[in-house]
């Protein structure tokens, strides 16, 4: 009886917590426009390190914080739209976006002291901030590509 307590429980906490089946979420096309000129700037995805990320903030980028968990079924299917939105150069050009591993088997010490530093407590929650290193938005749970790009373009101004 205790084990399928145990699985009831977790099932609903993680429901709970957003993990559950993910909303339907818009395709991101192939864009076979040519970049603007505000898009010619390099913005990139990449894996969090501590030294990207102080370089990031140094050099006055705009930045986007990815909190993924290899756990959550949210975060999967997130992962692939936020990475293909700067591949497909639909965001505004110079940002770069890190992705932070979170409460998960590949979180490393930089990744937990970033995390509490920011108060991040939930995976899947993305953090925008400005060229000044001001955060301008927050938003956890799946979140819609075109809040991804109006919350980046709200980070370049």
């Amino acid at each position: 009886m205790k084990p399928l307590v145990i699985i009831v429980l977790s099932t609903l906490f993680f429901v709970g917590q957003g993990c559950a089946k993910p909303a339907s979420v818009e395709p991101v096309a192939q864009d076979t426009n040519p970049p603007t000129q505000d898009q010619t700037q390099d913005s990139t995805y990449q894996p969090f390190t501590r030294t990207a990320y102080e370089q990031a903030k140094a050099d006055g980028k705009p930045i986007l914080l990815n909190f993924f968990a290899n756990w959550c079924p949210t975060c999967a299917a997130q992962e692939p739209r936020t990475e293909a939105l700067f591949i497909n150069k639909k965001i505004p050009g110079g940002i770069i976006g890190f992705r932070i591993n979170y409460n998960d088997s590949d979180t490393d010490a930089d990744e937990v002291a970033l995390a509490k530093q920011l108060g991040v407590t939930y995976q899947h929650t993305y953090i925008y901030f400005n060229a000044e290193g001001k955060e301008t938005a927050r938003t956890i749970g799946t979140t819609p590509d075109t809040t991804i790009i109006q919350n980046l373009q709200k980070s370049t101004k």
